[in-house]
């Protein structure tokens, strides 16, 4: 059968609901992570919510799991340096996405807006939430409503390879022929949900 040209067929998807929802989801993958964690954000910031993710990563980094950190230069400007530090001495891959200058006030270069997590090429979420209180359900403190996609199989796959884009490819350690044997063996065969993704502008990285 042909699929529309960039829709791939052996998928699950299913529409999550901002706040612990989300959030909730969010560390269940990153915590059954085995091999590899790609989030991409626009927004991380060092509060309940932040901590709590950045938990999980720094539990994934100890598992020997490969995680790989972009955070926008501009909306992720007030996360704290020592945080940074204590992620990358962990064994957390980090980077800033394109500021060519940044101080605490002053901003020059190019936006990421991407709002991806991928753990082991396989699960992914993406959608409009970033890692902030704001975005989760807290005491007294309903979050604000957005909504995110989860997917299972190639679409996902796909997710991984574009957040491997934005990575030098001496900095990506690739996984082992066997990982990939992995992969294919729990791709959703059995049902088929055609899902592609779109990507409005992005930065490749091929040094």
């Amino acid at each position: 059968m042909k699929y529309p040209p960039g829709y791939t067929s052996h998928n699950r998807v299913k529409l999550i609901k901002g706040g612990a929802d989300y959030f909730d989801l969010a560390e269940r993958l990153i915590n059954k992570a085995i091999h590899s964690l790609h989030l991409q954000i626009y927004i991380y910031e060092a509060d309940q919510t932040g901590a709590r993710i950045t938990e999980a990563l720094l539990r994934a980094a100890k598992r020997k799991v490969k995680v790989y950190l972009v955070l926008d230069g501009y909306g992720s400007n007030k996360l704290p340096l020592e945080l940074i530090e204590t992620m990358t001495t962990a064994g957390i891959n980090f980077r800033w996405f394109e500021p060519v200058f940044k101080s605490k006030d002053f901003y020059i270069g190019r936006r990421m807006h991407h709002k991806i997590l991928v753990a082991d090429g396989m699960y992914a979420l993406v959608g409009g939430l970033n890692i902030s209180d704001r975005y989760n359900d807290l005491p007294e403190q309903p979050a604000w409503l957005d909504w995110a996609i989860y997917s299972e199989g190639e679409v996902s796959m796909e997710l991984a390879a574009r957040c491997i884009q934005l990575w030098p490819k001496k900095k990506i350690e690739k996984p082992p022929l066997s990982y990939f044997k992995h992969w294919k063996s729990l791709l959703p065969n059995q049902e088929e949900c055609l899902a592609r993704i779109r990507i409005n502008d992005y930065t490749l990285i091929t040094d």
